[in-house]
């Protein structure tokens, strides 16, 4: 389970498989955009159908949404070496990538 706090490893989309865990961009009624976090349940062509862990609400992502693959979960009480070591330099690579990307 993920939780606020945890530390997600993205890496760039190679293939997507059911039951892997994606980072897509969102627009929101507002024209807020975020970041989520879903688990894919079915694929297609054009699109990726996934759900949060969380949640039953269905969503359709154009794949050209789609910010990446989460690779490694890296939790503060489990690891907290790597995730001290990690926290800043996560941060920073998210930025460059997310202006990249977005």
């Amino acid at each position: 389970e993920i939780i606020q706090g945890d530390i997600l490893l993205i890496d760039d989309i190679i293939n997507i498989e059911i039951n892997d865990i994606i980072c897509f961009l969102y627009y929101s009624s507002n024209g807020t955009k975020t970041f989520i976090i879903h688990r894919v349940i079915a694929l297609d062509d054009k699109f990726v159908y996934t759900m949060g862990d969380n949640n039953n609400q269905l969503e359709k992502v154009p794949r050209g949404l789609i910010y990446g693959k989460v690779v490694k979960i890296i939790k503060k009480d489990k690891d907290k070496k790597l995730y001290d070591s990690l926290y800043n330099s996560c941060f920073i690579y998210y930025k460059e990538k997310k202006h990249a990307k977005v």
